[in-house]
């Protein structure tokens, strides 16, 4: 079995070394790089170098924030699983990090075992918010209404799926809750795709975050 590789990006040494520690806890994760600041990320990128399955990003660093790097990723076309690190409960930033494309927003101390599992979420394309995030992220579900599902012509179904979607559910998982295949929910998936004009899950929600569909 394939290891599920791993970068980490953080300008706080002892954070990082904790990061590495708890890693270590796990077989199926290898650390490919250890970084101090967003730029270092952007020219990891830009010179080619082996990317990681999961970035794991502190948001808040001096030379460049981990959501401004992961913007300038993203220009460059690049689309990486990122989980942002924070020790900061504010609904903005947030908001902010799932705009920008992360797969996740963990509080800084989160166990050893929930790191693993947004990791593996992430692997899935699942979004994985710490709880004590949780109302912020439903007031972000619930606070806006720049567009609306109907702009984009979404079925009932493709709305049920979406939703489901925004809710973390993988496609086995939405298959069960709907009563239909996962052949079909993929079905779905690529039309939600295809008339939001997104790539990937993570964008459709982050879109649907945006529009406070839901």
């Amino acid at each position: 079995m394939n290891k599920i590789t791993i970068g980490i990006v953080d300008d706080q040494k002892p954070a990082m070394e904790g990061l590495v520690s708890v890693l270590g806890l796990f077989d199926e994760f290898e650390i490919i790089f250890k970084l101090f600041d967003g730029k270092e990320l952007v020219q990891w990128f830009k010179l080619n170098r082996e990317i990681p399955d999961v970035i794991i990003l502190d948001i808040e660093m001096q030379e460049m924030s981990g959501i401004e790097a992961l913007k300038e990723i993203r220009k460059l076309n690049r689309e990486p699983r990122v989980l942002m690190l924070t020790v900061a409960q504010k609904e903005s930033l947030l908001k902010d990090a799932i705009s920008a494309g992360a797969s996740g927003y963990l509080l800084k101390g989160e166990r050893p075992v929930k790191l693993r599992q947004a990791i593996l979420d992430a692997m899935e394309d699942r979004i994985s918010i710490s709880p004590e995030m949780n109302n912020s992220l439903l007031s972000l579900l619930s606070g806006g209404d720049q567009k609306k599902t109907e702009d984009f012509n979404l079925t009932k179904r493709e709305l049920d799926v979406l939703e489901n979607m925004v809710g973390g559910k993988n496609y086995q998982e939405i298959a069960g809750v709907l009563f239909i295949s996962p052949l079909t929910v993929r079905s779905h998936m690529e039309n939600i795709y295809r008339k939001l004009e997104v790539n990937n899950k993570v964008d459709a929600v982050k879109l649907a975050i945006q529009n406070g569909w839901f």
